[in-house]
Parts: C-alpha cells; sequence; structure tokens
C-alpha cells in the first residue's frame, strides 16, 4: 500500500512538472537559435553541434556503430557509478559493451537513475580538458583553443542529446521505472536536460542569452494558464 501510494504521488509530481519542462526545453531551443545572430564564437559552438549528428548519419553503416555506442555505454555508466558515489553508495561493479552496460551498486535512487540522460559527460570532460589546457599553456593557449573547445563543446552536448532520445525510444530502460515512473522520469529529463543547456549557454554566452526570458516563457507556459484556471470560476460568475 506504501508502495503505490509512493507512486502514485511521483506520477502526480511528474504531471505537474511537465508544463516546466516543456518550458525548459522551448527556452533552450530559443536560447540556442539567438546563438545564430552571435560572434564568431557562437559560430563555433552551433558548428559543432551541427557537425556531430550530421558525422553520426554520414557515417553509420560504415562499422563506426559499435564504436559509437560503446563510447555512449562507457558514458552512461559512468554517470550512473559517479551519481552513486556522489550519494554516498558503493559502487561494486561496472560493465560496459556494445550491447550495453551495468552497475551494481548497493543502493539506487531517483538521481543516481536518471543521471545519464541528464548529464553530459562528454561535455564536462570537454571543459575539463580546455582548462587543463589553459593551465598548461599558462593561461595563453593560442588562438585556436577557445575556437576548438567551444566546437568540441557543441559536438560533445549533440552526442548527448542524440544517444539519450535514442535510449529512450528505442529501448525500454528500467531505469525509469527505478526512477518513480515514465512520466516522473520524463519530466525530470525534460527540465534538467533544458536547464543544463540554458546554464551552459548564458556561462558561455551571456550577453546572447537572456535568462530573464527565459524565466517569462516559463511563466507563459506554466503559471499563467493556472491562474487564468483558477480565476475562471469567479469569471462566470460575473
Amino acid at each position: 500500500m506504501k508502495k503505490r501510494l509512493f507512486g502514485l504521488l511521483r506520477l502526480l509530481i511528474g504531471i505537474a512538472l511537465l508544463p516546466a519542462a516543456f518550458a525548459s526545453l522551448v527556452a533552450a531551443a530559443r536560447a540556442l537559435g539567438a546563438l545564430a545572430g552571435g560572434g564568431p564564437g557562437a559560430k563555433w559552438f552551433l558548428a559543432g553541434a551541427a557537425a556531430y549528428p550530421l558525422l553520426h548519419a554520414a557515417t553509420t553503416g560504415l562499422g563506426l556503430d559499435g564504436v559509437r555506442r560503446v563510447f555512449y555505454v562507457l558514458a552512461h555508466e559512468l554517470t550512473h557509478a559517479i551519481a552513486a558515489w556522489m550519494s554516498g553508495y558503493r559502487v561494486h561493479r561496472l560493465r560496459v559493451g556494445a550491447d550495453g552496460g551495468h552497475v551494481d551498486a548497493s543502493r539506487v535512487n531517483a538521481f543516481v537513475a536518471l543521471a545519464p540522460y541528464i548529464v553530459p559527460l562528454y561535455a564536462l570532460l570537454a571543459v575539463a580538458g580546455y582548462r587543463a589546457w589553459l593551465w598548461h599553456a599558462g593561461g595563453h593557449p593560442g588562438p585556436a583553443a577557445y575556437p576548438v573547445f567551444l566546437a568540441a563543446l557543441g559536438a560533445a552536448l549533440s552526442f548527448h542529446w542524440l544517444f539519450t532520445v535514442d535510449a529512450l525510444w528505442s529501448v525500454k530502460q528500467p531505469d525509469l521505472a527505478i526512477a518513480g515512473g515514465l512520466v516522473f522520469s520524463l519530466s525530470l529529463i525534460g527540465l534538467g536536460n533544458g536547464l543544463v543547456l540554458l546554464a551552459a549557454l548564458k556561462c558561455l554566452f551571456p550577453k546572447l542569452v537572456s535568462l530573464s526570458a527565459a524565466g517569462r516563457l516559463a511563466w507563459d507556459l506554466t503559471w499563467r494558464p493556472l491562474t487564468l484556471l483558477a480565476a475562471a470560476p469567479d469569471g462566470v460568475k460575473k
């Protein structure tokens, strides 16, 4: 009975979060579109983000599918493991292969189950690599460093989004059931990915990305309809 009530609560939370998840994804897409009118840095980022899906499509069936799959599974399972460590759980075993992977942890919560679908591990590694490059070069890595970093970051984010959508679309993921059900999980995944992209773009291109505009959009798509719905009976009475 307690487990059923807990599942119902997560379902209701997931339904309540759906508008916010949709709003965050729309706001992130608009922020991404705003980069088209930006400077060279924005164009390097967009070039990298567009290049990976094109390269993925062009090389499909040429013997690289298994290699790409292993890279995705490795990032997926490592993110599970890192999330488990961050939660204070023990990781006993990690298996990675072209046919899938698995992490054996002492416990699993929603954060551990959903982290790979939200956290772009290779994008974080691109940031870490650039910071290491800066440190090694004494803060003067050369004119090519930042454009290469932006293109790599854009490609890494595209890699994450493409494989995340494919993983959720093509295979029934037990992670979603573990986290609290399909609706709850998809709401958090959508919300998380939108917020991660907004935060990344704001850090990279603060003058091109407006968080206040994203906030207004979230208000228009979530709270305003609720306020209008709540006010509807009063309007009918009048």
